[in-house]
């Protein structure tokens, strides 16, 4: 197990009226680490977390699990939305009229060739297919959607409609209204981290990548078939590479008062996460390395 460790960012702001951040979590693009992130900081900022469950367009991986669509038309769910400060999920862009309120949007983007393989293999190791169903065969039945990443940020619901340049160029635009220095990419983890630092004035950042893909060099892939079934992926993929480049460096300054621990594997317990004062976070650094 290895952890990474992004030091307090400079310019710290603690906002003290919050407009609700949505983070649009894109299956298997660092998402499910960045969520746990999202609920330790909305624990040290005093805020209240929701995270909607299920898939939007893709396969769920396992069974019993509602959409989220089907989640955002529950009243009970929209109420408790409502009152939500920081709501994560599998989420197409734009839920301002469910939570009644403007929000900020925030995403990660990933390769889209790498992001759509990753998919292949958690479904294999949630058995959601078997293993001698070619890939391909997931790709053209549309078990694995296709650009998966421009319809969830296109605003685009219904997952029957043919992903079209229409619906690449509203994702673009999508991605462009939200604040630069909130889109991100898993390449660059660490600078996103950052971002998020400087926005909300979060302490230093302690966590691990979660829900990782092992590497298997023994799955049959057409290359040719993952880069045509992403094709407006691979292009907002290098739109949101480019705001990410364009964007000024955040240096880290110091540790600060505290430490968020976005780790289970760090932590004792049943918790998924902690706040340690920064004495306390050294001294069980110091233990790590000495073991």
């Amino acid at each position: 197990m290895t952890f990474t460790e992004i030091r307090s960012a400079n310019n710290l702001n603690k906002h003290s009226e919050f407009i609700p951040l949505v983070f649009i979590h894109l299956p298997k693009a660092a998402g499910t680490t960045l969520d746990l992130i999202m609920q330790a900081a909305a624990h040290y900022l005093g805020l209240k977390h929701s995270r909607i469950s299920g898939p939007l367009f893709h396969k769920a991986f396992g069974s019993g699990k509602t959409s989220t669509l089907e989640k955002l038309n529950d009243l009970a769910k929209i109420k408790l939305l409502s009152k939500s400060d920081i709501i994560t999920g599998h989420l197409p862009f734009d839920i301002d009229n469910e939570i009644g309120k403007k929000a900020h949007y925030t995403t990660i983007l990933r390769d889209p060739i790498n992001r759509t393989v990753s998919h292949y293999k958690m479904g294999l190791r949630r058995k959601s297919w078997h293993p001698e169903t070619p890939i391909s065969n997931l790709l053209s039945t549309g078990v694995i959607p296709d650009n998966l990443m421009t319809r969830h940020l296109s605003g685009v619901r219904n997952k029957s409609k043919t992903c079209t340049e229409l619906m690449y160029e509203l994702a673009v635009k999508n991605l462009n209204d939200m604040p630069s220095h909130l889109i991100g990419i898993t390449e660059h983890f660490d600078s996103y981290v950052r971002g998020l630092q400087s926005a909300f004035g979060l302490p230093t950042i302690v966590y691990e990548n979660l829900q990782t893909s092992p590497s298997n060099n023994s799955i049959s892939i057409n290359r040719q078939d993952l880069i045509n079934h992403n094709k407006f992926d691979s292009l907002l993929y290098q739109d949101a590479l480019s705001i990410v480049n364009n964007n000024p460096p955040i240096n880290e300054e110091h540790y600060g008062d505290h430490v968020i621990i976005a780790s289970p594997s760090l932590i004792a317990g049943q918790k998924r996460f902690a706040i340690l004062k920064t004495p306390e976070w050294l001294k069980f650094k110091n233990s790590l390395v000495c073991r």
